[in-house]
């Protein structure tokens, strides 16, 4: 059997396994995300290359729904799966990943150390200069009315009026 073929036949049996599971969501041909929950739960991706499964995948955990983790925690919960999934090198191993990723996640997570302090810092600083540059509501009403449909100034906003210039200069 190819790999093509073989990718082919484990779709169907992950969307038949999956199928009324919110976790699991297909992305695209060769990927998918699978939301591991537990006391701090994280989105694990799995890619598969052109000859998956006879190479191993790619496991990824970059999505945006992980930005609380550390880049540590991220390389560590990856390298605990590449084991698995070399373990189980030459064989569909998706299943196999999200089942342990699941029954792990406890032992996965418990030494997570969370970066959304430092976030959490931040974006008060950002909430604080925003107010301070905040503009009235009589500002934001002529702002709109100096402005199209798109956002952008009307063509010919700074121009200025030809006939009462004329009729300024006309006497000199």
């Amino acid at each position: 059997m190819s790999a093509k073929e073989e990718q082919d036949t484990e779709w169907e049996v992950l969307l038949s396994i999956y199928e009324g599971d919110d976790a699991f969501k297909k992305v695209s041909d060769g990927r998918l995300h699978y939301r591991v929950d537990g006391n701090k739960p994280f989105v694990l991706e799995i890619d598969w290359p052109e000859d998956y499964p006879n190479v191993p995948p790619r496991i990824s955990l970059d999505v945006f729904f992980n930005s609380y983790i550390c880049e540590a925690d991220r390389i560590k919960v990856r390298d605990a799966l590449m084991r698995v999934a070399e373990e189980n090198q030459g064989m569909a191993v998706s299943f196999t990943l999200i089942e342990w990723a699941k029954e792990h996640a406890h032992e996965l997570t418990s030494q997570f150390h969370e970066k959304k302090v430092e976030v959490k810092e931040e974006e008060e600083e950002k909430q604080d200069d925003r107010k301070e540059n905040a503009m009235s509501k009589n500002a934001k009403r002529k702002m709109w009315d100096r402005v199209n449909a798109k956002g952008e100034l009307e063509r010919g906003h700074d121009w200025i009026d030809i006939l009462k210039h004329l009729s300024q200069t006309r006497d000199t």
